[in-house]
């Protein structure tokens, strides 16, 4: 349920003006009252709501008490969002009198921790204002604390592990918690009851580990989700989280094919291997051999282009003499890392006869 936001109304007798700032309280050292010089405090200056439900009615009432020999009047009012309203129906508070306040204000349509606020201004410069505020946090009935979990991994790598939370602020006791996933690369690994240490604790709070395997899965973003289920009477679905997974290559090179020249300014190309992760590359670790025809006729030199990348040159040398009546010869140039490599890439190379 959206917010609607609207100007603020003060009902309050005539000289109230009212404007609609942030504000932050100022608190007394010894007593976390607000501080007004000994002349005006608030009973409860601060209310905590607790567990609100999104799009909650707030309707608060503060009492004012003017502990001053002289009367309080108040000049004006700023509310910490267009979405707070007072109501006040007198503009001063005599000596040793009380009067109330009444905060109106709409909890959001997230779950999120709010503030409401109203700073009150009294007519005289040098009386400091003084203020109340009213907090909670906004909760649904099921709150899951992330809706996407985004997870990374080389092709063909080790599995991702994560994990998130599934708490129960409704009325209703979930039981046999199942999770349900629409992809066979997430796999559920525990769901187990969490107990949390919180000030206001939902009725149930349970954990869901998972991880990911990404073993056959192409180079790319994969999508998947996983829903967790309640089996009250009837089923029913408490809530669904999203999985990213983003399956890289260890491996890629540029360009990713070659073609070379005999006797001619194309004899020699230039490769570039990068490493995608946290670990890096080096000139010495990287295998790069011809498969085919040309294995003794190009030459491989490398060296270290950067933490992640090496730089490889390729160069043909006179093979003529070789495939004598030929126009061309394919071979293939193969990569891997070691001595941990989980990838080899295989890089086409095209030889062309030069008269």
């Amino acid at each position: 349920m959206a917010i609607v936001q609207m100007l603020v109304f003060v009902l309050c007798s005539s000289g109230c003006n009212t404007r609609d700032v942030g504000v932050s309280p100022v608190r007394d050292a010894t007593d976390g009252a607000i501080k007004t010089a000994g002349i005006i405090r608030s009973h409860v200056y601060s209310v905590d709501l607790g567990i609100l439900p999104p799009g909650a009615q707030i309707d608060h009432v503060f009492t004012l008490v003017n502990a001053d020999t002289a009367a309080w009047r108040l000049e004006s009012l700023e509310t910490s969002c267009p979405c707070t309203h007072v109501r006040c129906g007198w503009s001063k508070i005599e000596s040793g009198g009380r009067q109330q306040v009444t905060m109106l204000s709409k909890a959001g349509s997230k779950a999120s921790n709010i503030s409401r606020r109203v700073l009150f201004h009294s007519s005289d410069p040098t009386q400091p204002p003084f203020l109340i505020e009213v907090t909670g946090v906004v909760r649904p009935p099921a709150y899951v604390s992330t809706s996407t979990i985004e997870l990374s991994v080389p092709r063909n790598g080790h599995s991702q592990t994560a994990w998130f939370a599934v708490e129960n602020y409704g009325d209703v006791d979930w039981d046999d918690i199942n999770a349900i996933s629409d992809q066979t690369w997430i796999d559920v690994t525990t769901i187990r009851r969490n107990v949390s240490g919180r000030g206001t604790l939902p009725r149930q709070a349970w954990q869901v580990s998972i991880f990911a395997l990404p073993t056959n899965l192409e180079s790319g973003l994969h999508v998947g989700r996983i829903c967790i289920q309640s089996g009250n009477a009837p089923i029913h679905e408490i809530a669904c989280v999203w999985i990213h997974l983003q399956v890289y290559d260890e491996l890629t090179v540029n360009p990713s094919a070659l073609a070379l020249a005999s006797h001619s300014s194309d004899s020699s190309k230039d490769l570039v291997i990068e490493r995608h992760g946290d670990l890096s590359l080096s000139a010495d670790g990287v295998n790069a051999r011809i498969v085919g025809p040309l294995s003794d006729h190009i030459t491989i030199a490398t060296r270290q282009a950067g933490t992640s990348a090496v730089e490889l040159t390729l160069t043909l040398c006179d093979y003529r003499q070789v495939i004598a009546d030929a126009q061309y010869e394919k071979s293939t140039l193969v990569l891997t890392t070691f001595p941990d490599s989980r990838q080899t890439i295989r890089v086409p190379i095209v030889a062309k006869l030069q008269q």
